[in-house]
C-alpha cells in the first residue's frame, strides 16, 4: 500500500529538489517502482556542517516543500534519512521515500500518527494536524545541521514524545 501510495504521489511531482520515479512495472505479481539515483548519501554522511551549507540545505528542501504543499501533499516523514545528495561530489539534495505522503484537501486535518518521532510535530502526535506537519520537521532538521544533535533527546520514545 505503501509503495502504490508513493508512485501516486511521486507522479505527481516535478522539482529538482524531490526523487523523480523513472519508471515503474509489474512483474511476476510484484511493483517495482524505479528512482533516479540518488549516490551522495543521506544528511548522516557529510555531518557536520557549516552554517553556510545548513543554509543551503534548508532552502533547497523548503523549496521542494512549498511546492509540494502547493499541490496539495504532505511529506509527513522529513529527516536526516530521507533527504539525499545527489551524487558524493555535488552538494545538490533531493527529498526522498514518500511512502507516509498524502493529498489532501484545503483545510483538511489528518489524524494518522505517522513519521518519525524525533522531527514528528507535536499536532501528529495529538492526531489532528495539517500540512504544516511538514514545517515542524524542518525546524527540527535546521536544529540538527546547525548543531548536531537532536532536539529532543530520549533513549525511548516516550522519553522523546514527553519532550
Amino acid at each position: 500500500q505503501e509503495l502504490m501510495n508513493e508512485i501516486a504521489i511521486l507522479q505527481r511531482l516535478d522539482h529538482p529538489h524531490i526523487v523523480k520515479a523513472m519508471e515503474t512495472f509489474d512483474y511476476k505479481d510484484r511493483l517495482y517502482l524505479i528512482l533516479e539515483l540518488c549516490s551522495g548519501g543521506d544528511l548522516y554522511t557529510r555531518d557536520p556542517y557549516t552554517e553556510d551549507q545548513a543554509c543551503t540545505i534548508v532552502h533547497a528542501v523548503l523549496d521542494a516543500v512549498a511546492y509540494m504543499h502547493a499541490r496539495g501533499i504532505t511529506h509527513r516523514d522529513l529527516k536526516f534519512e530521507n533527504i539525499m545528495f545527489s551524487t558524493p561530489s555535488c552538494d545538490s539534495v533531493k527529498v526522498i521515500d514518500f511512502g507516509l505522503s498524502k493529498k489532501y484537501s484545503q483545510n483538511e486535518h489528518l489524524t494518522e500518527t505517522v513519521g518519525t518521532v524525533y522531527t514528528m510535530a507535536p499536532e501528529v502526535l495529538r492526531g489532528d494536524y495539517d500540512h504544516k506537519c511538514d514545517v515542524w520537521s524542518m525546524g527540527v532538521i535546521a536544529f540538527m545541521l546547525l548543531s548536531s544533535s537532536l532536539p529532543f533527546y530520549g533513549k525511548t520514545r516516550p522519553q522523546v514524545v514527553r519532550k
